[in-house]
């Protein structure tokens, strides 16, 4: 009986063993299941991040665009403001000019004056050519 005993062991050890190779398998199964969905997963973001790769492209076409326009103008800008720091410099030379030309003019009083010494003179020659 001892065989009988040592084989109904190593049965009931097969059958733990089988049993145990049953649990493995399902485990292995549902493990496949959650890869595939894992992968799904994977295919769907990696699909998302390919929409959004080619949103993020049209946008920064779209800043590049903006910002290529942008400093256009900033350069028309700055030539204008050279244009009107140029015209500035040209109508302050112009004043400055224009001032020391009528600081260089007779005024009222000079005029007066000029007037009173040529009376004067035409008078003064009056009488000497009278006198003789």
């Amino acid at each position: 009986m001892v065989n009988g005993d040592i084989a109904k062991q190593i049965l009931a050890e097969l059958q733990g063993i089988k049993a145990e190779m049953t649990e493995f398998k399902a485990e292995m199964a549902e493990f496949k299941a959650e890869m595939t969905e894992f992968k799904a997963e994977m295919k769907e973001f990696k699909a998302e991040m390919t929409e959004f790769k080619a949103e993020m492209t049209g946008e920064i076409k779209g800043i590049k665009d903006e910002l290529k326009l942008t400093n256009e103008r900033l350069s028309n800008l700055e030539e204008k403001q050279q244009l009107i720091y140029d015209q500035t410099a040209h109508l302050t030379e112009f004043r400055t000019e224009t001032t020391e030309r009528f600081e260089q003019l007779a005024t009222k009083k000079d005029l007066e004056f000029f007037d009173f010494k040529i009376i004067q003179h035409e008078r003064e020659i009056f009488n000497l050519t009278h006198q003789s």
